[in-house]
């Protein structure tokens, strides 16, 4: 076996993985667990063979250091999680290499040469938060992987394309797709008030979209919205690649419903509303649906709008074992 291999055999045996993550992908169809586990364990396989009582934390990825998140879409029904690749005391600067690794192992095609030098170049001595993660897709046409790779503040990279009266926007991330050659650039953007949405929407001609957009916030978020939208920051994310082009307002799922169960109760709540079925979010989130603690195993709640216009609804959520 190769360095890469090895950790695949471990993944295929029952109960190997962390319980929260075989408790996550049992929801899902086995077939797609067995090859969620494979690139678990390709990420992973440091943390899966340690016995070291710290080996599954220390991680930016989630608000406890847990380095492995779950995320349900309302237009993609195949499992879908990030996951931080090598183990716990893997040196931040060495996480962009080793997710390309693990990018290339499971897309079977790497990272090309110029995308990743230019990657490189800029994190290059640059202070580094988490350096990079992997996201995955897992569905009846095989695993797709995605390279996540975080844009050091003082990185000589602007976004251009998002412009804002009055608010600084800060590049946070980068993301390449391998199976489309285009990337998405996530930012960050301080009290994004309702005001700034036509400029955010003209990121795919969406501009009229903007009081249907106002009036779904307000439904979800269930009060009046008052200065800014929900929370002390908005995310955004926006892809103006040829073949595919959107938007994503990502909010702190918290912001809109409170605890994880206040959380759960609302976001079935809008998606059941757009026509999705819940029943392996709720499957997931049983855990942890009385759950009224101020911190949350929910992360990020997503608003996606295409170049069609059409929405799709997204979370983020770090499961919990029974």
């Amino acid at each position: 076996m190769t360095e890469l291999d090895e950790p695949l055999a471990i993944a295929m045996s029952p109960g190997a993985i962390h319980p929260a993550i075989d408790h996550a992908l049992a929801a899902f169809p086995a077939r797609d667990a067995r090859e969620a586990a494979k690139a678990i364990a390709c990420a992973c396989g440091e943390r899966l063979a340690s016995d070291a009582p710290d080996a599954w934390g220390g991680s930016r990825l989630t608000g406890d250091g847990f380095p492995f998140e779950l995320s349900f879409s309302t237009l993609d029904p195949r499992l879908r999680f990030t996951i931080e690749p090598g183990g716990r005391w893997l040196a931040l600067s060495e996480r962009l290499e080793a997710a390309a690794i693990v990018v290339a192992t499971i897309a079977g095609s790497p990272v090309p040469g110029a995308t990743l030098a230019g990657l490189r170049a800029m994190q290059a001595d640059a202070p580094l938060a988490y350096g990079a993660w992997v996201g995955c897709r897992v569905g009846p046409n095989g695993t797709q992987a995605k390279l996540y790779v975080e844009v050091p503040r003082i990185a000589p990279f602007h976004v251009e394309s998002l412009l804002l009266d009055e608010r600084e926007v800060t590049p946070r991330m980068l993301a390449y797709s391998p199976s489309t050659h285009s990337f998405e650039a996530y930012c960050r953007v301080p009290s994004l008030e309702p005001r700034h949405l036509a400029a955010v929407l003209q990121l795919v001609d969406g501009e009229a979209r903007v009081p249907w957009l106002l009036d779904f916030i307000t439904e979800a978020y269930g009060h009046r919205l008052s200065g800014r939208l929900p929370g002390p920051s908005v995310g955004v994310s926006f892809v103006r690649h040829a073949a595919e082009k959107r938007v994503t307002l990502h909010f702190y799922a918290r912001a809109f419903w409170g605890s994880d169960a206040g959380i759960r109760r609302g976001f079935s709540r809008v998606a059941r509303a757009a026509g999705w079925d819940d029943t392996a979010y709720l499957r997931v989130t049983a855990p942890i649906a009385h759950r009224d603690e101020w911190r949350t195993c929910h992360g990020l709640f997503g608003i996606t709008l295409d170049a069609a216009h059409r929405i799709s609804l997204g979370i983020g959520l770090r499961p919990v074992a029974p």
